[in-house]
């Protein structure tokens, strides 16, 4: 038998690991509701993230953003009197992956740069929450 191998012929908790994409170590959010909010950063701490930065407003996540580039981020697309736009757009020119949370759902407008990032409705689900960011973090 190979050392590599247990008895049941199973893979090896490195292999495992490796075959698995780590979840991002430094997660933003953009919400203005500190409810929802606060629910997106469990939600991406359960995940495995290990940092959380959450921003309710474009200064404030602009402000993060310069202090820590996030791996990859969730925003809430309306901010009361401002939009989340010119953050995703900041975050996409740097490669960061994105996805947007919505009351609007699929008929959310965005700019064409931006068309390609996931949009998951509110309400939403842990559940639809981790499959939209599984499928941003395989690049599907």
């Amino acid at each position: 038998m190979r050392d590599d191998m247990d008895g049941a012929g199973a893979m090896p908790a490195t292999m495992a690991a490796v075959s698995r994409p780590a979840f991002p170590d430094r997660v933003l959010v953009v919400e203005d509701n500190l409810l929802i909010a606060m629910d997106i950063e469990d939600m991406m701490t359960a995940m495995g993230a290990g940092v959380v930065d959450v921003a309710s407003s474009v200064a404030g996540a602009m402000a993060a953003i310069d202090a820590a580039a996030p791996d990859c981020a969730v925003l809430d697309v309306n901010l009361g009197a401002e939009t989340s736009i010119p953050v995703a757009e900041r975050l996409a020119a740097a490669g960061v992956p994105l996805l947007f949370v919505s009351g609007y759902g699929d008929g959310m407008v965005r700019p064409d740069a931006l068309a390609g990032a996931p949009v998951i409705a509110k309400p939403f689900t842990g559940g639809a929450m981790a499959a939209a960011i599984r499928t941003l973090l395989s690049g599907d």
